[in-house]
């Protein structure tokens, strides 16, 4: 059986997932029935990990939490461990602080494991994970880069007769060259993302290709050698896309729009950064879903209130991000810019915009056209002109000083699908902060709530507010009132 489940591994690194969860569910059939129960949780894990990787973290969770229950029958615990770890993981990418302890506490229970041969490979990833965890320490980079350095030590010591080693070397060099990109020189990072490829080329992994190929182009920014961020990213996308690495692939969309803005490659920036926008909203709305979702699962335990707490706190993390979008406009559509401390980021926020057939724009609005109705729709949005009553879209074409259709273009390409849905966005964006940072609208009525964002009725308020929270306005007020119990 465990070459049986290392064989399916490696057809997981080939990024054949639909496969590999259907080989691993035979697997874990037939371990059960054996009372190989370590097996069976490392195979929960790794289709638990597929999930993961597509972004689904609710769906993952499942799988890690029936690995971890299966692998607790288990003397071996590398089973239990690792879907513990992963856990932890989750709570981590949701902002939890939960997520150390669970890793911390997978590490313990894998140390006593007995006559495990994967002992030492879980280890590593465990302190992967640890390595990537949420630590409040002046010095937290070097305690996370240690953290790196023992993962390291760990796969030096599996047994070569079942693994790869070099797949595991490449991996954490790469993690290791992720967290210098903060505190070390760009050659320096480079230097270990080309020991990284050295490895995975023995190793069979296409994807940490992938991988490697995004730091490179991050670093090449840090350089302001744009040519070869662009080279770099583009081999990224083409090593991410055989498997499903949403939050890599996002992040290679963002330095290729940057690196071709730099070599005024206009078009290609504005595909790269429309991409960068419409996957960061998806990402952003399934761990919305999920982080509920978990809440709902935990409402009964006994830290019922601590998990309140997270939840809002999470919750308008992201509705800010998903909605900020719709407010910020930029003096150049689409131009990305490098932060101080060589942090790359986005210097203004553009919306999501439509997807078209071959990036084409419905028509063609010269660049200092759309600049100019951007500039004059950040005075629309900073004035709170939105919150009149009665506003249509020829009326705003009007305040902005074009016609209906120019901005109905602008619209669907930068803000939203269309004219009422960037409306709508805002208003609803507005009452909630008043909500959430003034009490007093808390106690006002319904009606009130629809007058001051500017409806007409209370009904096309509640259906809108519901649309875009998933609550209706009284709920809404009473999830909040409650979360500050």
């Amino acid at each position: 059986m465990v070459k049986q489940y290392i064989l399916n591994e490696k057809l997981y690194n080939t990024g054949n997932y639909k496969e590999t969860e259907k080989r691993y569910q035979k697997l874990i059939i037939s371990s059960v029935k054996e009372k190989n129960y370590n097996i069976a949780a490392l195979s929960y894990n790794i289709i638990g990990r597929i999930y993961l990787n597509k972004g689904n973290y609710e769906r993952a969770r499942n799988y890690f939490e029936k690995g971890l229950e299966l692998g607790k029958k288990s003397k071996q615990k590398s089973g239990a461990g690792i879907n513990q770890g992963f856990i932890g993981s989750i709570y981590h990418d949701l902002e939890s602080d939960d997520s150390r302890k669970y890793i911390t506490d997978a590490i313990s229970l894998v140390k006593e494991s007995e006559d495990d041969i994967f002992k030492d490979l879980v280890l590593g990833h465990l302190y992967t994970k640890l390595g990537f965890s949420t630590i409040h320490h002046k010095d937290s980079i070097t305690m996370r880069l240690d953290y790196l350095f023992t993962a390291l030590d760990y796969y030096k010591k599996i047994p070569k007769k079942y693994f790869n080693n070099n797949r595991y070397f490449s991996q954490t060099y790469t993690n290791i060259a992720m967290l210098e990109y903060k505190v070390k020189p760009a050659d320096t990072v480079i230097s270990h993302l080309k020991k990284a490829g050295y490895y995975n080329k023995y190793a069979e992994t296409p994807y940490i290709f992938g991988f490697i190929g995004t730091e490179l182009a991050r670093n090449y920014l840090r350089k302001k050698d744009y040519d070869s961020a662009i080279y770099y990213g583009n081999i990224a996308l083409k090593y991410l896309s055989i498997g499903t690495h949403k939050q890599k692939i996002l992040e290679t969309y963002q330095y290729l729009s940057y690196a071709y803005e730099n070599t005024k490659q206009h078009e290609q920036a504005q595909q790269y950064y429309i991409k960068f926008k419409n996957n960061e909203d998806q990402i952003n709305k399934d761990k919305l879903k999920s982080f509920v979702q978990i809440y709902k699962e935990n409402s009964t335990k006994k830290d019922k209130e601590n998990f309140r707490e997270q939840i809002i706190n999470f919750f308008f993390y992201f509705l800010s991000a998903l909605l900020i979008i719709f407010f910020i406009l930029r003096k150049k559509a689409d131009k990305i810019s490098v932060a101080s401390g060589n942090e790359v980021k986005i210097e203004k926020e553009v919306s999501e915009s439509t997807s078209i057939p071959g990036n084409k724009i419905e028509e063609a609005i010269s660049y200092e056209t759309e600049s100019q109705i951007l500039k004059r729709l950040d005075k629309f949005e900073d004035k709170l002109h939105f919150l009149q009553k009665g506003i249509t879209q020829g009326k705003l074409a009007a305040q902005v000083d074009t016609n209906v259709r120019y901005l109905s273009i602008v619209i669907k390409k930068y803000k939203a699908e269309n004219f009422n849905a960037y409306l709508n966005t805002l208003r609803i964006k507005y009452i909630i902060g008043k909500l959430k940072n003034d009490k007093e609208y808390r106690r006002y009525k319904v009606r009130c709530l629809a007058d001051e964002c500017g409806y007409f009725t209370v009904a096309s308020f509640t259906k809108i507010f519901g649309e875009i929270t998933g609550y209706t306005p009284s709920a809404y007020i009473a999830f909040l009132n409650d979360s500050d119990l």
